[in-house]
């Protein structure tokens, strides 16, 4: 579904802050797995004795359902932090059972699992190509950076710092600083209270559409990733590397943006390129349309990136399709686009 963006209503925003998840957009889940069970049997076999390949297999065997058995009650508002406290233990216990080895008993639990949590995250390597990057590119520009995500600040610390992008942001917002789990809408009043930012000038990061859903309730600008990401109401990208450009693009960026400091034809067309997410094709889509907008801006009324698969590259004026990449066989040219949208004039 087009993701609309109505020139006259963009505006610079200097003081922009970003509140980004972590797991999806920062690190890629499905490689976390692997690793996860590479460092349980790294560390539990000097600590509890049984093989490596014992405990790689607990975790594997057991991880899914303790989580998914004490997800409600994280959820419940006021309660994460105690709830986060019994899953550790449940997790630890579950394989220790798994293994054959008796767990340690009270306080003695809950400090193995805990240190055997930090030990793990801090090892874990599975960053997204580039996020490492694109955050101190954007820490550079001028944002504020804070993290949003449902895991707990200090796992949170644990993980960011290996990529060497902990100190590029301002609050790790996890949901033991809310207590509160998205996508209750409270996390982000809470986070957004707390880091003293107007929801207005709040943009959110996630690759979960619900999550942010509960951001725009709440007053702040979206952003879905994901190489497939596109959803009703959000504007979305491949990957947080892909960040900077479409700030740039739509007139986010830190510094004001040139294409903001004209009039534009309210009466104008309305202009929209699809793109095929997956192929990587959305920054050659930005360059393009800042090139196009910056040079037809007095005729342009709106312009929308569209999201799309099977190799699109489609541009379109007035709902009418002007240019096929599929139907031409290659990409056109910056100068055939403004010939055409020209055309239309």
């Amino acid at each position: 579904m087009p993701v609309y963006v109505s020139l006259p209503t963009i505006e610079p925003v200097p003081d922009l802050t970003l509140f980004i998840d972590d797991g999806g957009v920062l690190s890629d889940n499905s490689r976390r797995g692997p690793e996860w069970r590479r460092l349980v049997a790294e560390f539990f076999p000097t600590r509890l004795g049984g093989s490596p390949e014992a405990w790689a297999a607990a975790n594997r065997a057991t991880w899914q359902q303790v989580a998914e058995a004490h997800q409600p009650a994280l959820a419940v508002e006021g309660h994460y932090v105690a709830g986060l406290k019994a899953y550790e233990r449940a997790w630890l216990a579950a394989m220790c059972e798994h293994v054959g080895i008796a767990p340690p008993e009270g306080d003695a639990c809950d400090a193995l699992a805990r240190e055997a949590m930090l030990y793990i995250m801090r090892r874990v390597r599975a960053a997204f190509p580039h996020a490492a990057e694109a955050v101190a590119a954007l820490g550079d520009a001028g944002y504020t950076l804070h993290t949003a995500s449902n895991q707990a600040s200090w796992e949170l610390d644990a993980y960011l710092a290996p990529m060497g992008v902990v100190d590029r942001f301002g609050i790790l917002f996890g949901a033991d600083l809310v207590d509160c789990m998205k996508p209750n809408p409270r996390y982000y009043e809470s986070a957004f209270a707390l880091a003293d930012v107007d929801p207005a000038r709040a943009l959110v990061l996630d690759d979960t559409p619900e999550f942010l859903d509960a951001a725009r309730e709440v007053g702040a600008r979206t952003v879905l990733v994901g190489a497939d990401a596109s959803a009703p109401g959000h504007l979305a990208i491949p990957s947080l590397a892909a960040l900077p450009a479409l700030l740039e693009t739509l007139g986010l960026s830190a510094e004001p943006n040139p294409l903001q400091s004209q009039p534009v034809n309210e009466q104008g067309l309305a202009v929209t390129l699809e793109y095929c997410a997956q192929c990587g094709y959305l920054p050659r889509a930005q360059w393009m349309a800042g090139e196009i907008l910056a040079a037809l801006q007095d005729d342009i009324a709106s312009f929308a990136f569209i999201p799309g698969g099977g190799g699109c590259f489609e541009w379109a004026v007035d709902g009418e399709v002007i240019s096929s990449k599929n139907a031409s066989g290659r990409f056109p040219e910056v100068d055939e686009i403004m010939e055409l949208i020209a055309n239309r004039l």
